[in-house]
Formats: C-alpha cells, sequence, structure tokens
C-alpha cells in the first residue's frame, strides 16, 4: 500500500476480461523510474469471468502500491466509481486495462503534477502500434480557455474538484459516459495546463471501445438513447454556463446530434420516434457547423462523407440521406 500522505497520483484503471492486455497495460505503469509511494494504482475488476482477477491479485502481492477491488459486472462507469471513491492522490488519472502509458512518462508527470495545481491537465493520446517510446521530458502550457478532452484518459483532474463537487460518472449510460463525466468536471474548472508529449497509448482491437459496437442492432439503439440523453445534459449545463463555456458545450451537443442522425438509418429505430424526441428537447434542427468538415476529416471520414455531416440540419436533406442510407442497408 502506497504512503498516503506521498501519493501525488492516483491511476485507476477498471478491468473486465482484459487478460491479453492487462500484464502489458500493468508493466506499463509500473516500468517508471519514479519513487513508487509517489503514485498508486487502483484496479477495480468489474466480474471478469477470465483470468484478469488472479493477474491483478499477483501484481497487487509483488507491488505495495497496487490496490485491487472486485465487484460483480456493473459497467465500467461503476468500476471507474469505486476507484475515485477509493482514489487517495493529488490528481486523477484514468488508464483503460488494453492500454498503455508512455515509459519513464510519470516521473517527469508527477513532478509537473507535485509543484502546480491547476485543476485539470489535458494528456495527448497516441494509438498503440507495438512500440512504446521512452519519455525524458514533458512540458506544459497554461491555458485560462482549455477544454477538456472528450476522452476521460486524456484527462487528469485534481482530485479535490471530483470529490468536494460528488461527481461519479453516471452508472446508466453505457456509451459517452467519459464525455459526460468530463464536461461535468469542467463546468467546476477554470483554466487547465496542455501536456505538451503523447503519453497515453490507446489500443484499437476487435474488443476495444470504438470497435465493439458494429454490426449489433441492440448496441446501436442504446448508443442512440445514451447520446440522446447526454444532449439533454448538455442543455441543463449550458443554463447555468459562463458564455464561453455554454459557447463549447452547445458545440459538443450538436456534434453528438450528428452523431444520432448517422447512426439512425443503421438500426431498427423509427425515424419519427427518434426525429420527435430530438425535437421536443430542442436538440435539432442546430446550427450549421462550416468546422465540422475539419473535424469529420481529423476523424478520417472523407471529404464527401464531411459534406454529407455539414447538412444534416436542414431536415429535407437529412430525410433524403436517411432515405438512402436506409435502401443501402
Amino acid at each position: 500500500m502506497a504512503d498516503l500522505h506521498k501519493v501525488i497520483l492516483s491511476i485507476i484503471v477498471p478491468v473486465y476480461n482484459t487478460e491479453k492486455f492487462l500484464r502489458e497495460c500493468l508493466d506499463s505503469l509500473l516500468d517508471q523510474v519514479v519513487d513508487k509511494a509517489l503514485y498508486e494504482i487502483i484496479c477495480v475488476n468489474d466480474g471478469s469471468t477470465d483470468d484478469s482477477l488472479s493477474i491483478l491479485c499477483e501484481y497487487e502481492a509483488n507491488n505495495q502500491n497496487i490496490s485491487v477491488y472486485s465487484t460483480e459486472n456493473r459497467g465500467v462507469s461503476s468500476a471507474r466509481n469505486i476507484g475515485v471513491k477509493n482514489a487517495n492522490g493529488k490528481y486523477i488519472w484514468f488508464v483503460d486495462s488494453d492500454d498503455l502509458i508512455k515509459k519513464n512518462c510519470l516521473k517527469p508527470l508527477i513532478s509537473i503534477l507535485k509543484n502546480n495545481n491547476y485543476p485539470f491537465f489535458v494528456v495527448d493520446i497516441d494509438y498503440y502500434r507495438g512500440h512504446i517510446d521512452t519519455c525524458e521530458e514533458i512540458g506544459f502550457q497554461a491555458k485560462n480557455d482549455l477544454v477538456v478532452s472528450d476522452f476521460v484518459c486524456g484527462n487528469i483532474f485534481l482530485s479535490e474538484v471530483i470529490k468536494s463537487n460528488n461527481i461519479l460518472f453516471d452508472e446508466s449510460l453505457k456509451y459517452g459516459e467519459d464525455t459526460l463525466f468530463n464536461y461535468t468536471v469542467w463546468m467546476h474548472l477554470s483554466g487547465g495546463a496542455l501536456l505538451n508529449e503523447k503519453l497515453y497509448h490507446y489500443r484499437v482491437h476487435d474488443n476495444s471501445a470504438t470497435t465493439q459496437i458494429r454490426h449489433s442492432d441492440e448496441k446501436w439503439c442504446r448508443r442512440i438513447w445514451d447520446a440522446i440523453e447526454k444532449c439533454c445534459r448538455f442543455n441543463e449545463f449550458i443554463k447555468t454556463a459562463t458564455p464561453e463555456k455554454a459557447k463549447e458545450i452547445r458545440k459538443r451537443r450538436d456534434i453528438e446530434t450528428e452523431c444520432v442522425l448517422y447512426l439512425l438509418p443503421a438500426c431498427s429505430l423509427e425515424y419519427a420516434e427518434v426525429m420527435h424526441r430530438l425535437k421536443s428537447e430542442r436538440l435539432y434542427p442546430y446550427r450549421l457547423q462550416f468546422d465540422g468538415i475539419k473535424n469529420a476529416r481529423k476523424k478520417g471520414y472523407s471529404k464527401k462523407s464531411a459534406f454529407l455531416f455539414l447538412l444534416f440540419p436542414i431536415e429535407i436533406y437529412y430525410k433524403l440521406y436517411y432515405r438512402y442510407r436506409k435502401r443501402k442497408r
């Protein structure tokens, strides 16, 4: 067990059936040239049915700064919430159990966290390509207008902000719960700092969050309703946000609405039912976002697809798009 009076960083790792990648993840967290008393690794086993729990227990027995909690399967939000409640560090960083962090990055990172009190740091994320680089130095830039990363693993939050405001992940959401959590925390923050190194390696595989929802109508439908629920929460945030934050939240809300419209033709939900909900919550139509083309291109969409998304707020156009996509299924 880490010395609670010295812990600077709590790394929270939710674990569910990731035995294939878990050792590699934990090794990346431990293969760091820094005093282990300065950071703790909180692993929460979310009812895994493979050998994940036995791997966790093995690492806990051999590493004083690892703590393992185990519960029945309740979802990643529940697992992260258990981690938050048991975190002792000045800052909290969420790391998924199939991902990795850069070698030796914790020494310069913990030095920054120890000597500064910014409410959050944004971490740049890179895709894992089979090789982990070594990190010697990390710089950062303070920004009063810094916006949180959409990905929860892309933010390092001041623990006091989360705990003093009783902020937890919404366990009723299965998809996009991290984005909602990030913006809920951000509503209580003023300014932050952007780290200039890609410290987090995101692994894409068949069971990763970005790929596991493919080809399942039930999951597509759930993702749509969860996205609409998030948009409704964003509307509540806008009511009390500063003008600057309200602008960013509207932009994020409209992106979520755009995702709903993109996914709708691919599932069994009725067009009229979903559009009625969007309109009743004043989520549709939304403003045309001309920077949406650039954002879509960054996500890997073609220029043609990016232009198609841009016109979604025009309902007569979207109806034609919807019918075309339905026929193509």
